[in-house]
């Protein structure tokens, strides 16, 4: 994930075995009351991941709550996202006067990566891209969720896979709204996207330098927790 983002973007890692600290009260008032132990789990990885990248930027001890939206509060300053998947979690961070939108996503490729061909995430231009390559698919999937993540403080709604069409590029992919949504369009104007297999991984991620500014300790989560 660090050779897809701006150098002066931190990335925060943890896994069962690593060194991962206890839920603060603050961070777990807004869980689910059924969440269960596999998706606390998640959770409490995803902070540890967070308290990682926050280290990095000079942010010792920092909590992230979980706002009600489901969004990761970030300190002042700070924008963020967190993903996790298959046990390994990552954050991202960056000081607000640097990016304006930033989102990351990671995904374990599954054995069978057709299964993204016949689903309703590609839009039909895309389903040309992809053609009968799978991986392509997984890697469209990833990268429209880390694009949701970015630009969901200012869209402020859940963006269906439907609304936003992704054309390759030779450094990643070109996002544009399928949708008539003004706010939307906007969210994905100068928005650099990138997407990668590595290992059996895909990581993706979509960041904005910063035009103007969004609203600090903004951020978005993976919708499993």
């Amino acid at each position: 994930m660090t050779a897809l983002m701006p150098e002066s973007v931190p990335i925060g890692m943890a896994f069962p075995g690593s060194t991962v600290r206890s839920l603060l009260p603050d961070e777990t008032a807004n869980l689910p009351l059924t969440a269960g132990v596999a998706r606390r789990n998640d959770f409490q990885l995803g902070r540890a991941a967070a308290s990682d990248a926050l280290r990095q930027l000079g942010f010792e001890a920092a909590t992230v709550p979980r706002a009600t939206t489901g969004a990761p509060e970030w300190p002042e300053g700070v924008i963020g996202s967190i993903s996790h998947a298959d046990g390994l979690a990552l954050a991202a961070v960056a000081r607000a006067e640097q990016l304006s939108a930033l989102g990351i996503d990671i995904e374990r490729v599954p054995d069978d990566t057709d299964a993204l061909l016949h689903s309703d995430v590609l839009t039909k231009f895309e389903h040309a891209w992809c053609g009968s390559n799978g991986e392509r698919a997984i890697q469209i999937f990833s990268a429209k969720e880390a694009i949701f993540k970015a630009i969901y403080p200012s869209c402020r709604r859940v963006v269906g896979y439907e609304e936003v069409e992704l054309a390759a590029t030779p450094d990643g992919f070109l996002a544009s709204a399928v949708s008539k949504d003004p706010v939307l369009s906007r969210s994905l104007e100068e928005l650099t996207v990138k997407s990668s297999i590595f290992e059996g991984w895909v990581q993706s991620c979509a960041f904005k330098r910063l035009t103007q500014p969004i609203p600090a300790g903004s951020g978005y989560e993976d919708a499993t927790v």
